[in-house]
């Protein structure tokens, strides 16, 4: 079987079963064929170019992967670390977040220059400010919670020591006194 060649111009043939050679490709077939074939080749070279670079990418990646990339990053100084850590030891873990987002950078210098900005300082004195008031608003039966007490059976009482059954009136007294005078 001979192989059809590329030049244009050239009649192509191929031999079939029976031995004699007929035209393969009429002539309008063959410009559209052409114009086909020049169509792919083109984008096979677009996309042999494209992978080429890709790979060139892929290879400068690797490269900082290994380490070849690590003069790039610049070293943390350890007493940078200990002023940070000095700098947020006051907040708790939601406040250091917050500091961290308003950070200009993620640095140890960009974040203690945020803790010490006056908008995210005001920002965390009235969260604080507003959990404490939170925790003063008294519950809605009058009673602060944590001080309410259960009313106990006469078995209960009974089983308990002199000492337990004072304390337990004693707070018994002071809830009602409280009740009286109308928090």
């Amino acid at each position: 079987m001979e192989t059809p060649t590329p030049e244009l111009g050239v009649e192509e043939t191929t031999q079939n079963q029976q031995g004699t050679a007929a035209p393969d490709i009429a002539e309008p077939e063959k410009a559209e064929q052409s114009k086909d074939l020049q169509s792919a080749l083109a984008q096979k070279e677009h996309f042999r170019t494209k992978l080429e670079k890709v790979e060139v990418e892929k290879r400068a990646l690797e490269e900082k992967l290994r380490g070849g990339g690590q003069g790039n990053i610049m070293p943390i100084d350890p007493l940078e670390v200990v002023k940070l850590g000095k700098a947020l030891n006051q907040y708790d873990e939601s406040e250091v977040d917050f500091i961290i987002r308003n950070a200009s950078d993620k640095s140890p210098e960009g974040i203690i220059r945020a803790s010490k900005d006056e908008w995210v300082s005001t920002a965390i004195q009235a969260k604080r400010e507003k959990v404490e008031k939170s925790k003063k608003i008294p519950s809605p039966s009058g009673i602060a919670s944590g001080e309410f007490l259960e009313e106990r059976g006469t078995r209960e009482i009974a089983k308990m020591s002199d000492e337990e059954y004072a304390k337990y009136r004693e707070k018994l007294v002071a809830r009602e006194e409280q009740r009286g005078q109308g928090i």
